[in-house]
């Protein structure tokens, strides 16, 4: 359900204050009343606002952990350590791995990075830790994106003789590990929380190679928007310079023009650059996503459940949109979905995954009429028809799957859908 923002009311006082801002900042009142009316209530918050950029980053030294950590790795590059960077299977924790990774490369420490699947859980795991250290046996273990709710792991890391870092940004609980940590939650000199994980391994970058690490952007500004934090403070600056690590846009003007036109190509108009998260539906901020991922202009594009979450009527209005994208602009997509009714409408090759694995794969119009694998055979006689007499009739031939799932980690021997 739609909800509508009424109009903020203003005391006389918060009026006397837009007036002055307008005469200082050179704004008009309404672009003034908008701004107060969301908290940018000062000359400083609204230059920050406007002209966002690395000109207004934060010392990394304000971080607690990150003198002590920056000395701790001085000293692993000096020694020769192995050194062990453990992220995150999201965006932001793949994107802190590459960040901090190619920082420690530039640094000159040729780190191994361990990004772990989705089955083996989020942060830390005896499990994969064990795996780690009896093939690398880091001497130096850095986590970025997880590991401050991890302080029994962490210890675990430290019987084994690595010295360790945690770099986060997740909530803190109640006991932090016993080691170097870095997380902008932590109470200190640092005067924004909101970083994301890419954003905390970006900072960290920055304290190893000072404004080389700028190159990094591009990941920080990825990992920021992907992870939905608050576009605002350092976040902004982060997102407002990665658009310029490429050199796509020559001048605020022309970024400015760049979004209008990406939020005019996925069906917005420029109206809704200046809303924020919960003012868009599902269906817009899909379209929004869409027009970030568009921004770098790319000739592939990875869409994993881009249209799930969205109302039936909503879907089929998304993928027509992606549909025209791609004939326009030459796209290819990777169209990641259980939908197998979209997947056929959208898709010119189709591969049925089972546990993990790919058991069949062929253009649709072949797969759809004449299915090889019992998996794929299932799957399409459960795709429904808004027909109710042809739905009873196709009852009696359903292929109905029976018995538990194997489990993707003991996966049994041998064909597993037999298993």
């Amino acid at each position: 359900m739609k909800k509508i923002i009424a109009e903020a009311e203003f005391t006389a006082e918060q009026l006397n204050i837009i007036t002055e801002l307008t005469a200082a900042t050179g704004l008009c009142e309404q672009t003034v009343r908008i701004l107060v009316g969301r908290g940018v209530d000062t000359a400083e918050k609204i230059d920050g606002f406007i002209h966002a950029g690395r000109q207004r980053f934060l010392s990394p030294f304000l971080m607690s952990g990150m003198k002590r950590a920056v000395e701790l790795i001085t000293r692993a590059r000096e020694e020769d350590w192995s050194v062990a960077v453990y992220g995150d299977y999201d965006a932001d924790g793949i994107c802190a791995s590459s960040i901090l990774t190619r920082a420690l490369a530039d640094f000159g420490i040729d780190a191994v990075t361990f990004v772990p699947e989705r089955k083996n859980g989020y942060g830390l795991s005896v499990g994969v830790l064990d795996e780690i250290f009896e093939e690398y046996f880091p001497q130096l273990f850095i986590t970025v994106d997880c590991g401050i709710s991890n302080a029994q792991e962490v210890e675990y890391i430290k019987e084994q003789g690595a010295e360790v870092i945690v770099t986060d940004h997740h909530e803190l609980p109640e006991i932090l590990p016993d080691c170097i940590c870095i997380n902008p939650k932590i109470e200190d000199e640092y005067p924004y929380d909101n970083l994301c994980g890419a954003g905390v391994a970006f900072k960290l970058a920055c304290a190893l190679n000072g404004k080389d690490a700028y190159k990094y952007l591009d990941f920080a500004a990825i990992a920021t928007v992907a992870d939905s934090v608050p576009l605002t403070g350092e976040n902004r600056d982060i997102v407002a310079e990665g658009l310029d690590v490429h050199n796509m846009c020559g001048s605020k003007a022309e970024r400015t023009d760049k979004i209008y036109e990406l939020l005019n190509m996925v069906g917005l108009n420029k109206e809704h650059a200046n809303r924020f998260i919960h003012e868009f539906s599902g269906g817009q901020r899909q379209r929004i996503g869409i027009a970030r991922a568009l921004a770098m202009e790319p000739k592939f594009l990875v869409l994993d459940e881009p249209i799930s979450a969205l109302d039936v009527s909503i879907q089929a209005q998304v993928v027509n949109m992606l549909i025209h994208l791609q004939q326009s602009m030459g796209l290819t997509y990777l169209f990641i979905a259980h939908d197998l009714s979209m997947v056929k409408h959208i898709s010119d090759r189709v591969g049925v995954m089972y546990l993990g694995n790919i058991v069949e794969i062929t253009s649709s119009g072949e797969l759809y009429s004449h299915p090889l694998h019992p998996y794929t055979k299932a799957l399409l006689s459960a795709i429904p028809i808004p027909d109710p007499e042809i739905e009873i009739q196709r009852e009696a031939t359903r292929i109905r799957l029976e018995g538990e799932v194997p489990s993707p980690i003991n996966p049994p021997p041998g064909c597993k859908f037999a298993g």
